[in-house]
């Protein structure tokens, strides 16, 4: 579930589903992955992440907006990341700040 600082707004009671791909050497290395977003109308915008730093339990990078649907139809940008770990499960905090354009509909 995402929240943003305004408490309202695009991506503010999203849900998030971001599977990643990583190797570690003593605990350090780089992650990559793709994400999906989707917001409370069904509407959704898709990422994707490389060479993420991978260090004692965060992970910090930069997602490129690779397109979305709906409203998001046509989304470009990025949004750069840091992300905690919380448990052994995959699940962590993480905070973004997403600059985006938004193409025509």
């Amino acid at each position: 579930m995402s929240f943003n600082d305004a408490g309202s707004g695009p991506l503010h009671l999203a849900t998030l589903v971001c599977p990643l791909a990583g190797e570690t050497i003593n605990g350090a290395g780089l992650a990559g992955g793709v994400c999906a977003w989707t917001d409370t109308d069904g509407d959704n915008i898709f990422i994707t992440y490389n060479d993420a730093k991978l260090s004692g339990g965060t992970l910090e990078g930069i997602n490129q907006i690779t397109g979305g649907t709906g409203k998001f139809k046509g989304i470009t940008g990025t949004a750069p990341f840091q992300c905690k770990f919380l448990n052994d499960k995959g699940q962590a905090v993480c905070y973004q700040q997403f600059e985006y354009k938004l193409g025509k509909q």
